[in-house]
């Protein structure tokens, strides 16, 4: 046995009688208090760092509170031999996991008893938000559940960072806001359970991975499994715990008024019956609205990155080719202005008024563009103008189905007349530019074929309009011989 001399007294710990297997931040081992009763002793590793700070922070608020329902602190700090980080907590029976491992899954009424003592360790202390809620965290010491381990717990109103040891949370238990980073709430705990409610029923938590990437995503997007040994009432509990949006989830009160509602057993005629099989029926139909929403919501969240992305590309684009007019004709009159909340980036040479556009159309929640064979997130045009002549280009951002997104320049035309005085020219979003792009020949049709615009393409779309402004500014811009072009 190993001395630590602690702040309140000598205990003793042995390394090689390990409890469970490490941790993140440090692994548990039986040990000795002064007195001789036992206790686990937890060694912060070295490289825990501020982590591990952290961590004796925390336990300290823990020690001296009257809780029925958390593993008591008995003692933390530094070894006055070795400056060591040491944690001494009571000694549990076993795990939940333990537990679980022997049982293979439990009958409801042991798992409404086990969810409620969960809970109500969490509500005694409602100032911190767990984070690691998890079978493992969960021990059995004086005949019920109470929790352990506040590694990487936070105080509920803290203003730590949302992604201070993002890395630490346990995959199988992540509610959706960790995966994405966002500030953890007492409800990231009430989805934690959730997911333990899942286990104890079925013997596996509701997401199985098994990588990081597909935690993330089913954690996210995915309806969690309805758990089919669960009464109509508790899966209806269990699915409002699992919610993506946390302000959906029920708060630690209302969640223990629901179990011990369950505790006392539902009346067995069909009125009640009905009735709680509606209920559950309306929080799965919910749960599904939910999930879809939040898909939906991530897909536009992932739009808009990529289109700001994009815009700023194009703006470079934009730049060079009015950098390169300004050099090579310096009679050029070159400005940037904005008009209706979009740059355009306009090139006056004698009569010739070159004026390119970026920001003009971001395709966010709608998409003028279903039913297109290409997918396009935003959009924009190049135009000439003079006194007899124009012609102008869409510019599209768009993944054409070979080998993602790029910038194109997709000029039109109206194969049966009736198209507008100057063609070749740009397209709005929508129907006539999505039949243009179809493989099947229609009214609008393509007056070139796309080209890139951007990285390797950039010298050839500069040259092709820096050619047709130098043609207009000569009076020798006209409309092609024929169309399409080559």
């Amino acid at each position: 046995m190993i001395p630590v001399t602690l702040p309140t007294g000598t205990w003793h710990y042995d390394p090689d009688a390990p409890l469970g297997r490490p941790g993140g931040f440090g692994a548990v081992f039986a040990g000795q208090a002064p007195d001789g009763r036992l206790v686990a002793v937890k060694r912060l590793h070295a490289e825990a760092g501020v982590a591990g700070e952290r961590e004796l922070e925390i336990v300290q608020r823990l020690r001296g509170r009257p809780h029925r329902h958390v593993v008591p602190v008995l003692d933390a700090g530094a070894d006055r031999s070795t400056g060591s980080l040491f944690v001494v907590m009571a000694r549990a029976e076993g795990s939940l996991a333990d537990h679980l491992r022997r049982r293979g899954f439990l009958d409801e009424t042991e798992v409404i008893a086990i969810l409620t003592d969960i809970a109500t360790g969490l509500l005694e202390v409602g100032d911190l938000v767990h984070r690691d809620l998890k079978p493992q965290n969960v021990l059995h010491l004086e005949g019920r559940w109470q929790i352990a381990d506040f590694g990487i717990a936070r105080v509920a109103d803290a203003t730590t960072a949302p992604n201070t040891l993002k890395g630490c949370l346990s995959r199988p238990y992540g509610a959706p806001e960790q995966w994405r980073m966002e500030r953890a709430t007492h409800e990231t705990d009430v989805y934690a359970l959730g997911c333990i409610a899942v286990e104890l029923l079925t013997g596996a938590p509701p997401f199985a991975g098994p990588a990081l990437e597909d935690y993330s995503e089913q954690h996210c997007y995915r309806d969690a499994p309805a758990v089919d040994r669960a009464s109509v009432r508790l899966a209806g509990l269990i699915a409002r715990m699992l919610r993506k949006a946390p302000v959906m989830r029920p708060g630690l009160p209302r969640l223990l008024d629901e179990l011990a509602g369950l505790q006392e057993r539902l009346p067995s005629n069909s009125a009640a019956a009905r009735l709680a099989q509606a209920g559950a029926a309306v929080a799965r139909s919910q749960a599904a609205a939910e999930v879809a929403a939040e898909a939906r919501q991530a897909t536009e969240r992932e739009r808009r990155e990529i289109v700001a992305a994009a815009q700023a590309l194009l703006r470079s684009v934009a730049e060079m080719l009015q950098a390169r007019i300004q050099r090579l004709a310096p009679a050029a009159r070159c400005s940037v202005t904005r008009v209706a909340g979009h740059r355009q980036f306009v090139a006056q040479l004698g009569e010739a008024r070159l004026t390119m556009s970026v920001g003009e159309h971001a395709f966010i929640a709608d998409d003028p563009f279903a039913g297109s064979p290409w997918r396009v997130l935003c959009g924009d045009s190049i135009t000439i103008e003079t006194p007899r002549y124009g012609r102008s280009a869409s510019l599209w951002y768009a993944d054409r189905g070979d080998g993602g997104f790029r910038w194109i320049e997709v000029p039109y035309f109206r194969a049966f007349g009736g198209g507008p005085a100057h063609e070749p020219c740009r397209l709005p979003p929508g129907r006539e530019a999505v039949q243009a792009a179809s493989p099947v020949l229609g009214v609008w049709n393509f007056a070139a074929p796309p080209r890139p615009i951007d990285d390797e393409d950039l010298d050839a779309f500069c040259d092709r309009w820096m050619d047709r402004l130098a043609a207009g500014a000569e009076g020798t811009l006209g409309r092609p011989s024929r169309l399409p072009e080559d």
